[in-house]
């Protein structure tokens, strides 16, 4: 038939078709066939050895996938890395057994080798994790302790304020434990939990709690919590930020003790204000309705001033000479 195409064609143009370089190599690392996708990333080098085509080696290279396959007959994977006018390119292989028949009908043994272009993927994890470092850094200079939660209240990950505040082995405790010393999260009206108050997970939370540091001490902080949502939308995690206000509360304390105590005093000060009209010769005073008074009288009735009576010695030479 004029259409008819053999078998071994279809496979060739199907191996073509894929954008993976694809070759086929002997027991001896002989190159049995390469795809198009292959020829056109390193060249047509059917027939020669795979360490002398593709690496310049006179011998096989030190753990190679294709020389594990021939070891044990199990698929191998590998990530290299090669150096070009453009910078390092990385190269994932992953090498698999394959039967094939030899002229005297015998089944051999060849080796099956994918390679792919990993170096964009690679250079964008590479980014990912700088920026991962990056942000990490910058959470372990912030002051305030930072904590990833689950939604059950575990503790994935904290910042060093966090350790360093509730101790360094907090990570998979639950942060009632770490932060209250409670066997229970957070359910009182004075203390409610931030978690449990997101349940619509829309806003932040912002609550003050009393938690205790790594040696049992009290402390006051205020404690915000921030949901996390994954690739579908959900809320999964936590983020649990809490600030050290234990000065600031002290602070507020003595401010408002020190505010009772002026209001106490100031509810039992009297004062004499305004112009007083008071006698020349006897030193009486005039009241608001006319009368005269004796000073003494008028500043005890006036003020909180008591008085006791004595003669200044101008006085005791004068009347007792």
């Amino acid at each position: 038939m004029d259409n008819f195409v053999s078998d071994s064609n279809i496979a060739i143009a199907i191996l073509d078709c894929i954008g993976d370089a694809i070759s086929i190599q002997d027991t001896d690392f002989r190159i049995l066939f390469q795809n198009r996708m292959h020829k056109n990333w390193i060249g047509d080098h059917t027939g020669k050895h795979c360490y002398k085509a593709f690496h310049g080696r006179e011998s096989v290279c030190e753990g190679c996938p294709v020389a594990m396959v021939f070891k044990d007959g199990k698929p191998h994977r590998s990530v290299r890395r090669n150096f070009t006018d453009k910078g390092p390119r990385y190269v994932e292989i992953i090498a698999s057994p394959l039967k094939l028949k030899n002229s005297n009908g015998d089944d051999i043994t060849a080796g099956v080798e994918v390679a792919r272009d990993m170096t964009e993927r690679v250079a964008a994890e590479i980014q990912r994790d700088d920026s991962r470092r990056m942000l990490e850094d910058v959470a372990h200079g912030i002051s305030e302790s930072i904590l990833l939660l689950t939604k059950d209240w575990k503790i994935l990950w904290a910042n060093d304020a966090a350790k360093k505040l509730a101790g360094q082995n907090i990570i998979g405790q639950f942060c009632y434990k770490a932060t209250h010393r409670s066997e229970a999260p957070c359910n009182t009206l004075d203390e409610p939990c931030p978690l449990s108050g997101m349940k619509s997970y829309e806003e932040p939370k912002f609550v003050e709690h009393l938690h205790y540091d790594e040696n049992g001490d009290k402390i006051f902080v205020e404690v915000s919590a921030y949901p996390i949502r994954n690739e579908a939308g959900e809320v999964d995690r936590f983020v649990h930020i809490s600030r050290d206000i234990t000065e600031r509360k002290r602070t507020e304390a003595e401010r408002e003790h020190l505010i009772k105590e002026l209001g106490i005093a100031l509810a039992n000060v009297r004062q004499l204000t305004g112009l007083l009209p008071i006698c020349m010769h006897c030193k009486k005073i005039r009241d608001d309705k006319g009368y005269w008074n004796q000073i003494e009288a008028y500043i005890s009735e006036h003020t909180e001033a008591e008085f006791s009576h004595g003669l200044c010695p101008e006085c005791r030479k004068k009347y007792y000479p």
